[in-house]
């Protein structure tokens, strides 16, 4: 039953209200209720803390003499705003109590919040208005507080809410654009739509790039989109990604400005900036995959006991016209390692899969290298394109009855 309870009465006012009582028929008078209880100190700042009483005790305090602080919704959405611009609403706070009810103004969440109260002091059945006036900012919600305190003894602070939404100045839907996997000598687009909820006409002045080789265009977006958007105007901006861009993961921006037209007789026009995220992954002409290499090339052998020996086997992909890759030379250190490169399957060589084995021979001598060094592996390919593959090697060959060495102790 408690559970019950507590659930219900969330939905309620209890929490802005102090302890407000709901007439529950259903329930026993020792039925538990869930409140939050307001609290003012000497120094004007609010505690709230959760507590749980006696439904006898809520009526009883509902039906106790003295002022009462009645609001009928402390919670104003103001829908959509202009960025930077200012706004106000007057919350309706009334005395349904049987003494005087006594107002002053407590503290805002915001410097740009303002409050300001019509009466601060209320005879029974008498009301006041309390003006909130904030200003929208720039971001895309905002919800700003005002705190008005009272002499109600079940309602010592009013906590009065505003929210709504920013109308975008200079945006773009989606902001961030994400290149996945692109192919070497590849180029990629991807497209975003740059628009405005505040101007009715705008032109794009700068588009600039932080990463050198990256192209765009733009044309017209579609008033589908802009419908979408809730925009009044905007571009369909494409972005190409550079044929020659490194291998791995990247991050990078476009810059982009805008100015408005058609701005009214007698004002300047205003103008936007924004940022459009880009992010990706290019992917290696050559790339080499398995559970004993990690992402920076390091490939784990661990420790090997001696004269047992062990093979890391591991799958290499070439993403190029020419599938055909012949190893022109090996170079290995510890010299002992025996590498081998060979088609994948019997196919492979022909959609350009190939199978690195990487072979640590029963007869290697005992081995280990100094701290923080790493062995490594050279592949020489007589290929156009893919010249040479650089492998670094985790490696420690210990006899039996060795201490295990930590690779960096």
């Amino acid at each position: 039953m408690f559970n019950i309870l507590t659930t219900l009465l969330r939905v309620l006012a209890i929490i802005t209200a102090g302890l407000v009582v709901l007439s529950l028929p259903s329930c026993s008078d020792s039925t538990e209720i869930y409140t939050v209880e307001t609290r003012v100190t000497a120094t004007g700042a609010v505690l709230k803390r959760p507590k749980v009483v006696m439904r006898r005790q809520l009526l009883r305090a509902a039906a106790a003499p003295g002022p009462r602080a009645s609001l009928s919704c402390p919670v104003h959405d103001f829908g959509q705003m202009d960025p930077l611009t200012q706004g106000t609403h007057a919350f309706v706070i009334e005395n349904t109590g049987d003494a005087v009810l006594e107002l002053r103004q407590g503290p805002t969440t915001c410097k740009c919040t303002l409050s300001k109260l019509e009466r601060t002091v209320l005879e029974p059945g008498e009301s006041a208005k309390a003006i909130v006036t904030w200003n929208s900012g720039r971001n895309a919600h905002y919800r700003h507080q005002a705190t008005i305190f009272t002499n109600d003894p079940r309602n010592q602070a009013i906590t009065l809410t505003i929210q709504g939404r920013v109308r975008v100045l200079l945006g773009c839907e989606p902001a961030e654009l994400v290149f996945s996997r692109i192919a070497p000598g590849q180029m990629r687009e991807a497209t975003t739509i740059v628009y405005s909820q505040n101007w009715n006409a705008m032109k794009l002045t700068s588009v600039h790039a932080a990463m050198r080789g990256w192209n765009w265009h733009v044309e017209s977006a579609s008033d589908r989109a802009l419908d979408s958007l809730r925009a009044k105007c905007g571009y369909r901006l494409t972005v190409s990604s550079p044929k020659g861009i490194q291998p791995g993961y990247f991050m990078t921006s476009v810059s982009l400005e805008a100015e408005q037209l058609n701005a009214p007789e007698g004002e300047r026009p205003e103008t936007g900036r924004c940022e459009l995220a880009v992010s990706g992954k290019a992917l290696r002409r050559l790339s080499v995959s398995g559970p004993a290499i990690d992402a920076t090339g390091k490939v784990s052998f661990g420790c090997v006991t001696k004269g047992k020996g062990a093979r890391v086997r591991l799958l290499m992909k070439i993403r190029d016209d020419l599938k055909t890759l012949a190893v022109r030379h090996v170079q290995c250190a510890p010299a002992f390692l025996k590498v081998l490169v060979e088609p994948y399957k019997k196919n492979g060589a022909k959609i350009g899969l190939y199978q690195l084995l990487i072979d640590v021979p029963k007869d290697a001598p005992t081995f280990y290298l100094p701290p923080n060094e790493l062995g490594n592996i050279q592949i020489t390919f007589d290929h156009p394109r893919v010249k040479q593959l650089t492998l670094k090697v985790d490696l420690e060959v210990m006899t039996p009855s060795s201490p295990v060495r930590l690779h960096g102790q």
